[in-house]
């Protein structure tokens, strides 16, 4: 070829008979590159095979193109021989054209003593590209395994198969099976993903995921979620939650847990729904509706709706409704009453020692109960001068008895006090330092 026909010489090349287009092999055939820039037009009938020999130089580069589909075309690349065979670093081999168009662009290299092919461009096939280290990603779409990017990533749209470990994340919509990031912003829509470890997570519109992993902060203005678990605080307008939700501390304007919440601290300016909360401390402006409530310190409520509430130190309310209340001491004071006293509202099952209720107060003990399967009270131990005062104030009828057993009441085992307002619905009692007797004022 002379030097000034090389370019028209090289053009001519690629003409339908020119050296630069390789010949399709047909089904089960083998592509054997040798020359500079070959490229292989494929034509299947049906589902076929081509083999692409491994080349005999570095520096070739070439081209296989399924030209005409017929169905799709599986090209074998390098079979495996020796240590260094495939189209990547990783040895991979098998590659699938499925529509027409569809191309790989091959460059040939040295790795000891053998020569590959690596695959360095292609368009609508299934090549494994290996990783690659990017300053910045924008895309209309990313459809990946793993996608791990050190500063930021936009997208419109993100499709990822197992996990994108990223800064930064910018989407619209983003629908991952697993993401960890220091930083998540969704900034319109949704975002859609079975786990989220993250530091910081902000979501403009609605979350969506089954459960949710924070270190430090929580900020959305809707989450329907599985379970919730965040490390120091969330800060959300509204959280539906269907399972459980565990969190350090929760600022809601609108609480709804479907089964759990077990939170150190509930703060809610509007409303609770929860099936069962277990708290250090539960504030509530508005109102709380709950079948259980188990507070170990205190709990502030302007209006509780109740089933059970339970509560290990202090209740402050203005008023609560509830099927069941069971508190296991109130003091009180009032103007006339010169010492401390005591108003119990549960006792014991049985007319014995062992599961009778103990008064509390050993000056003045009021009663008041609502039922006659829990009325049997025991009183202090006793004393020599010990004087007692008990008052019924409820509608059951009370059973009194020493507080072991042989201790008698003017040599009766047990004394009954009559209902509230009843003849014999009090007694003044003073011990002779084993047993009780009634006093006579």
């Amino acid at each position: 070829m002379s030097a000034h026909r090389a370019l028209n010489d090289f053009f001519r090349a690629f003409d339908s008979i020119g050296p630069g287009r390789l010949t399709d092999p047909g089904a089960a055939g083998t592509i054997t590159v040798g020359m500079w820039g070959q490229i292989c037009s494929v034509v299947t009938a049906t589902a076929e095979a081509r083999t692409l020999a491994a080349p005999t130089k570095p520096g070739i580069l070439c081209a296989v193109v399924l030209d005409e589909d017929g169905g799709d075309l599986t090209l074998t690349v390098n079979p495996a021989s020796g240590t260094m065979y495939g189209y990547n670093r990783d040895l991979d081999t098998s590659i699938t054209f499925a529509d027409a168009g569809d191309y790989v662009v091959f460059y040939s290299i040295k790795v000891g003593t053998e020569h590959v092919w690596r695959a360095v461009a292609q368009e609508g096939t299934n090549v494994t590209v290996e990783e690659g280290a990017f300053d910045n990603i924008a895309a209309v779409s990313v459809l990946a395994t793993n996608v791990s990017i050190a500063t930021g990533l936009t997208a419109p749209n993100i499709l990822a198969n197992t996990t994108i470990s990223a800064r930064s994340i910018l989407a619209t919509s983003a629908a991952i099976s697993n993401l960890t990031a220091n930083n998540l912003t969704a900034t319109t829509t949704a975002i859609s993903v079975p786990s989220i470890t993250a530091t910081n997570v902000t979501i403009g519109t609605g979350l969506t995921v089954p459960s949710i992993v924070a270190a430090t902060a929580m900020s959305l203005k809707s989450g329907l979620l599985t379970h919730l678990s965040v490390a120091t605080q969330a800060t959300i307008p509204n959280i539906l939650c269907s399972s459980n939700l565990t969190a350090a501390s929760v600022l809601a304007t609108n609480l709804s847990v479907g089964t759990q919440a077990t939170i150190p601290n509930i703060s809610c300016t509007s409303n609770a729904s929860i099936a069962s909360i277990l708290a250090s401390y539960v504030s509530v402006a508005t109102g709380m509706t709950v079948p259980l409530i188990l507070a170990t310190s205190a709990m502030s409520l302007k209006s509780g709706l109740l089933t059970n509430l339970s509560v290990a130190t202090g209740l402050s309310a203005k008023s609560i409704l509830a099927t069941d209340v069971s508190v296991g001491a109130a003091t009180v004071t009032a103007q006339r009453v010169l010492g401390g006293a005591t108003i119990q509202v549960s006792g014991g099952t049985a007319a014995v020692d062992t599961q009778a209720t103990a008064l509390l107060s050993p000056t003045l003990a009021m009663i008041s109960v609502g039922t006659a399967s829990k009325n049997y009270f025991k009183l202090p131990n006793a004393a020599i001068g010990l004087c007692v005062n008990v008052i019924n104030a409820g509608a059951s009828t009370i059973g009194l008895l020493g507080d072991t057993a042989g201790v008698s009441f003017a040599s009766a085992t047990s004394t009954a006090l009559a209902t509230a307002n009843a003849s014999g619905s009090a007694l003044n009692l003073v011990c002779d330092g084993t047993n009780w007797w009634h006093r006579e004022v």
